[in-house]
């Protein structure tokens, strides 16, 4: 039925993508997160791979294997899964997991098909991204465009989509963006 395959395939062929085609995308994936955190559940292996398109512009999530029930809107992690690039800090960490290691998640997601690369290697103080991203949040500036600037690239990405994406890089999750943050941005 998702003949279109994931958007990790169109990534791979096709490298970045417009970000009216990602919009379009992510509002249905993160409608999917909503739905999840209403039944208490957060996905926790969030990425490109996982999020199927068809010819129609449907998006369905896939692959809940590692869904996990939540009690009081968080859990600790028991066993570490899911995808690497794609973790939240706290969840590289062992620590209390939440909504919001979702949102971080499909913050990489979006990085990921807007810029063609992945913000991180893994969310943790050795990556030198990370690092990046730790001092820029530190000074106030943007997280985004600080790792562009690692690369020394012009950041092509609409001032709307880089302020959703620097409140969705909170690296404390209590100041992470919401997923209602993340429906009523302007980008969205």
């Amino acid at each position: 039925y998702m003949d279109c395959g994931s958007l990790g395939d169109l990534l791979q062929h096709l490298g970045p993508l417009p970000q009216e085609c990602i919009g379009a995308v992510a509002k249905q994936a993160l409608l999917a997160l909503q739905y999840l955190k209403e039944r208490h559940l957060i996905h926790r292996d969030l990425k490109p791979q996982n999020i199927l398109l068809n010819t129609r512009g449907e998006v369905k999530v896939s692959d809940f294997g590692c869904v996990a029930e939540l009690q009081d809107s968080f859990g600790k992690c028991g066993t570490f899964v899911g995808t690497v690039p794609y973790m939240s800090p706290e969840r590289i960490h062992g620590n209390e997991y939440s909504f919001a290691s979702d949102v971080w998640s499909l913050g990489c997601t979006l990085f990921a098909l807007s810029a063609g690369f992945f913000i991180v290697d893994r969310a943790v103080p050795t990556d030198p991204r990370f690092q990046r991203m730790q001092q820029a949040q530190a000074a106030g500036e943007s997280t985004v465009r600080a790792i562009f600037g690692l690369y020394n690239r012009p950041c092509h990405l609409s001032d709307s989509l880089v302020r959703l994406l620097d409140g969705m890089f909170a690296i404390d999750p209590a100041r992470r963006f919401t997923t209602d943050d993340v429906i009523a941005s302007e980008w969205m």
